[in-house]
């Protein structure tokens, strides 16, 4: 625990760094974190993100590295903070949020930190850190990606998803394409001010900052065009193979949904509120019915509970349709047997996607690969005798799928491939565009974000939606237990949307397709190639000061 509240401390400025920072530094940082913060949802002021990194670049620009170091910092981890303090809402869960919260603001503010720490040597590089910068900040916006901790939130470009015609660049590049342009954008416009504050003081030296203050523009004026020109193509409505498609949304309040975990008169009301919404559809007039994650409330299914899938089975069998829905898939571990089972955590449970056709049968299941840090998995903390039982109880984790399985939905005689994900998984583009690969001809994601209320986190999370559509030119539904239930279409309009809390049944035409984008074929590979760059370009920075400084003390 020592060794923990040192490394912690670390993560700290000491008074030195503060006044080094000052105190227009420091506002400077806060200024960004806010503006940032309230570019994302709910706010939603999305030209925000085209300024509020501003305040950030202006304020590091001449200090020293050391104190900008620590401003990258602190801007990261208040932006990260108020971005994601609505996690606190959990507090009925654990009394432990709390903390939990601020641990991963200060964790995850070190991308940011590394993004600062780079900038300061790249803009030893001249002009060409106008280029690199940018660059630098999607390399780390990919880097969210990668271990038991990822958590690819708050991407610059996700600000925008409300933009049909500034996001058609993700079928070629995802959402990096975007977030360059955005930084780039940030960085420039506070070059032009110093330089006109320079041509103003009576400097006449010929800059840089024109050129790419030029170049940034026309690549602007290209993204727009070529947007529009995607956006007329793919914004159009379903052809003739269009099916029929109902979402479900109960709107089933987290506290009940637990409490129906423990009592199973309660959990057969919640579930009487969906039958009857499934009820109301008559035979004959859908084809595809989506339901949300979890909706059956036995943690063993189907060891146990299979009373409730009988009855998803028979509305199967009544409206001639497929329903897709999110319910646990317990199995017995091998070399042992059900009688010798004596709690949930001798089971091995994936949270997991079923789909059952139109005779009332399991067509298929996914399992969900992309655990949750923290509530479906333990990273680190399962390494640390008596911090699981203090932090997340006695819970029994979930075991992560290994396979992108497609759904089958039977239409008449043709079979749709679906790639049905559960919630966390949206946020992975590579992992959806995995099912695309595999052959997807239509996208799903099956949700409950009822733990979070009506706060921001809903929004945070569904505004990636738009984004998975376009990366791959498929149209995305996604079924939410208390919303945002939405359907979207290839060219990332919605179609369709949900409030929180309302209870309802969606009835949409979509249309299944076929076909790849680059960004399908190649995922990340603008993201890679500007992970490469940018770090050859830092070593080459510190190389070059390192043999500079032994010129001058050899002189």
């Amino acid at each position: 625990m020592r060794r923990l509240l040192r490394a912690l401390a670390t993560l700290i400025p000491h008074r030195a760094d503060w006044r080094a920072m000052g105190w227009g530094g420091v506002c400077c940082a806060l200024l960004s974190a806010a503006m940032m913060t309230l570019a994302f949802p709910r706010w939603g002021i999305g030209w925000l993100a085209w300024v509020g990194l501003a305040p950030i670049f202006a304020a590091t620009r001449s200090r020293p590295p050391r104190a900008a170091k620590w401003l990258w910092y602190l801007f990261g981890v208040a932006w990260i903070y108020a971005s994601i303090c609505w996690f606190n809402v959990t507090i009925y869960v654990n009394a432990l949020i709390i903390g939990g919260i601020i641990l991963m603001a200060l964790i995850l503010g070190l991308l940011v930190l590394l993004f600062g720490w780079c900038a300061i040597w790249l803009r030893r590089l001249g002009p060409l850190s106008l280029a690199l910068i940018p660059m630098a900040w999607v390399a780390i916006e990919w880097l969210h990606n990668f271990s038991d901790l990822s958590f690819p939130w708050l991407f610059l470009a996700h600000t925008q998803w409300d933009r049909p015609t500034l996001i058609q660049s993700a079928s070629l590049f995802g959402t990096h394409g975007l977030s360059f342009l955005i930084v780039a954008g940030n960085l420039i416009l506070v070059e032009v001010v110093a330089l006109a504050v320079r041509v103003r003081q009576g400097e006449r030296e010929f800059s840089w900052v024109g050129v790419a203050a030029l170049a940034w523009g026309a690549l602007m004026v290209l993204n727009t065009l070529l947007g529009a020109h995607a956006l007329a193509r793919w914004h159009r409505p379903p052809g003739e193979e269009a099916i029929r498609v109902a979402i479900v949304q109960p709107a089933w309040e987290q506290r009940d949904k637990l409490e129906a975990m423990e009592q199973p008169a309660f959990s057969l009301d919640l579930y009487r509120v969906m039958i009857e919404q499934l009820r109301a559809l008559q035979p004959g007039e859908v084809d595809l019915v989506i339901l949300p994650e979890s909706v059956i409330m036995d943690f063993a299914f189907p060891l146990e509970g299979r009373h409730w899938r009988d009855a998803l089975a028979h509305e199967a069998e009544r409206l001639g349709a497929t329903i897709i829905f999110g319910a646990n898939r317990a199995t017995v571990p091998e070399g042992m047997s059900l009688d010798m089972i004596y709690s949930y955590g001798d089971l091995e449970i994936a949270n997991s996607v079923w789909a059952l056709d139109p005779d009332g049968e399991v067509a298929g299941v996914y399992d969900k690969i992309r655990l949750v840090p923290f509530s479906e998995s333990a990273p680190l903390i399962s390494l640390i005798p008596g911090l699981m039982e203090l932090t997340l109880g006695n819970i029994a984790l979930f075991v992560p799928g290994e396979e992108h399985a497609l759904l089958p939905v039977r239409r008449d005689d043709k079979t749709i491939p679906v790639g049905a994900h559960v919630c966390f998984e949206s946020t992975f583009a590579d992992l959806v565009r995995r099912f695309t690969l595999k052959g997807a001809q239509l996208l799903v994601t099956v949700t409950n974000d009822a733990w979070f209320l009506e706060t921001s986190g809903p929004w945070q999370h569904w505004i990636v939606q738009p984004f998975r559509a376009v990366e791959n030119r498929r149209w995305v539904i996604q079924a939410a237990n208390t919303g945002i239930s939405s359907v979207v279409d290839p060219a990332g309009v919605v179609i369709a949307r949900t409030d929180l809390g309302e209870c309802t049944v969606m009835r949409q035409r979509v249309e299944p397709l076929d076909g790849q984008t680059l960004y399908t074929r190649h995922g990340d590979w603008l993201a890679q190639c500007f992970l490469a760059l940018s770090a050859l370009a830092t070593v080459i920075a510190i190389a070059r000061d390192r043999r500079l400084r032994r010129t001058e003390r050899t002189q």
